[in-house]
């Protein structure tokens, strides 16, 4: 009699033990979405590229008056301008290190102005408010810019067969550089997609700007620009 007792509670373990391996074991749930300024530490910062496209503008270039008295068109205040750049996200401070470039064209029926600007910039900031969706950050930018522009007659003729630079006249070409430092400010949003965006705002002054120059000849009566003000509005696509 106990043989077959033993006998019946031994099946009896075993199919139960069939029957608890053959229960599926329920999915763990998904970790809900951490805030901003929680996803990453000190030792795990978030990086990435990023592309930026908006309008830069300034007070206005010293140059203009020389340009206006001489019956000539103006630089242009505003300018459209790009940005490659690298980010790093701690938890409660952000870097950026970019690469920037804008171009403006004015131009009237005899002469046309065209103005090229590259530089590099660095952008420190706080990490002000945050979510798993958003955040603003604050802080200053400093960065170095260089100004190239040239004036030129419109519809010259230039004849491949005298090339000589002394019988083609109707070019002039200036440049200067300037290191520039300001505040600045970021709005980030979609930040809980794959297609982070956020806008950047800032303004800058040229706090140490060199000479006018030329890059075919001495330039007399040059000046600088020193104290000009520079504003930008970028939108910024965050790439992981």
């Amino acid at each position: 009699m106990k043989k077959l007792v033993f006998a019946a509670i031994a099946l009896l373990g075993m199919q139960l033990s069939v029957s608890a391996q053959d229960t599926p074991t329920p999915p763990t749930p998904p970790e809900p979405p951490r805030p901003y300024a929680q996803r990453y530490d000190d030792d795990n910062p978030g990086k990435g590229i990023y592309v930026s496209f908006g309008v830069a503008g300034n007070d206005g270039f010293k140059m203009n008056y020389r340009l206006k008295a001489q019956g000539l068109p103006e630089l242009n205040s505003t300018a459209f301008e790009s940005t490659v750049g690298f980010y790093l996200m701690f938890k409660k401070l952000s870097f950026d290190f970019e690469f920037v470039g804008s171009y403006s064209d004015k131009k009237d029926a005899v002469n046309r102005v065209r103005n090229f600007n590259t530089g590099v910039n660095f952008r420190g900031h706080y990490n002000i408010l945050t979510s798993d969706k958003f955040f603003v950050t604050g802080g200053a930018d400093l960065g170095y810019s260089f100004n190239n522009f040239n004036i030129n007659t419109r519809d010259r003729v230039i004849d491949l067969n005298d090339l000589n630079p002394a019988n083609n006249p109707g070019h002039v070409n200036l440049y200067n550089d300037q290191f520039i430092l300001g505040p600045s400010a970021a709005f980030g949003f979609l930040q809980n997609t794959d297609y982070k965006m956020r806008l950047n705002v800032g303004y800058n002054w040229a706090v140490l700007t060199g000479k006018w120059r030329s890059q075919y000849g001495n330039v007399e009566n040059t000046f600088r620009e020193n104290g000009q003000g520079h504003f930008y509005a970028k939108l910024t696509l965050m790439l992981d």
